[in-house]
Parts: C-alpha cells; sequence; structure tokens
C-alpha cells in the first residue's frame, strides 16, 4: 500500500534529490548498534521515518522502532503506521478542544 503523498512525491519539505520515498517500513532487524537495548537482531519491526521507507535497508534511531505483534504481516504494519499515528494526533487534538470547551473557572 502506498499513501498518496508518496505516490504523488508531494512532501511537504522536498528532500533533495537521489532520496528513497516512503514514510513506513517494516521488515527484521538485521544489526544494531553497541548501544541499543530495546531492538535485538531478527526481530519483526515497524518504522516511520521522513524519507526512505521504500529503501532496500533503513538505519533509524532505536526510539523510531516498534515490535510488531506476531500476527501482523508486514504489509498490514506498513500500512497502518502513518494512520495510527495521525488518528492519534486528532484524538489529542479534539480531546484537548473538547476539554477547553467544559472547562470551568
Amino acid at each position: 500500500m502506498v499513501n498518496r503523498r508518496t505516490a504523488a512525491c508531494t512532501y511537504q519539505n522536498l528532500p533533495p534529490r537521489l532520496f528513497s520515498p516512503g514514510k513506513e517500513s517494516a521488515g527484521r532487524v538485521i544489526a544494531v548498534g553497541d548501544a541499543v537495548d530495546r531492538v535485538t537482531v531478527g526481530q519483526r519491526a515497524l518504522t516511520l521515518v521522513e524519507y526512505g521507507g521504500y529503501a532496500e535497508k533503513l538505519v533509524v534511531p532505536e526510539d523510531l522502532v516498534m515490535a510488531l505483534p506476531d500476527g501482523m504481516s508486514y504489509e498490514e504494519a506498513a500500512a497502518c503506521g502513518l494512520v495510527n499515528c495521525s488518528y492519534f494526533v486528532i484524538f489529542i487534538t479534539i480531546h484537548s478542544i473538547r476539554a477547553s470547551l467544559f472547562k470551568t473557572s
């Protein structure tokens, strides 16, 4: 699944040329740095990146890696990453607006 913005290459901040598009990526971790303790080699993972999600390999900070549940396919994971982040931001925004409407002083 490819999201509309990626397919059209209409990023808000256009990267320099010779970049790999894609914001969501899922796969197996093939290596970790010495200071990494939350992610392990062979772990199934999802990551959300600004660019490079369609590259064959990615290097990402540990805090951008999320473990995948055993029953979730890579396609499902890559398709739900950005959608769930968008949902979360919308939920928090709406909740904040509603809370401010009913605030009593």
